[in-house]
């Protein structure tokens, strides 16, 4: 009786390792899942950053390029004779 205890003991130990070490593979490849995860969203959070702040200067640029060419036409408009640029405004 009490070898038959020490076995069943034996191969509760051996079930639980084995267990252990299972829980332990799959919680080791769900950080890895996740890892991976966490650097595709980077990536694609740091693309969508540069393409929002690449069309924010475009648009910037042609508002600029907008009001450049209206005052120029409004100096013109206003006194023909210094219709020139000012020296303030420099281009961009």
């Amino acid at each position: 009786m009490y070898l038959e205890l020490v076995k069943q003991v034996s191969q509760v130990e051996q079930e639980t390792e084995a267990s252990v070490r299972q829980a332990a593979q799959q919680a080791d490849e769900m950080v890895k899942a996740a890892q991976q995860k966490i650097k595709e969203l980077k990536q694609v959070t740091n693309d969508y950053v540069d393409d929002a702040m690449k069309r924010t200067e475009d648009a910037i640029a042609q508002s600029l390029s907008e009001i450049r060419e209206s005052r120029s036409k409004f100096r013109a408009l206003v006194n023909p004779q210094q219709a020139k640029p000012s020296p303030i405004i420099e281009d961009v």
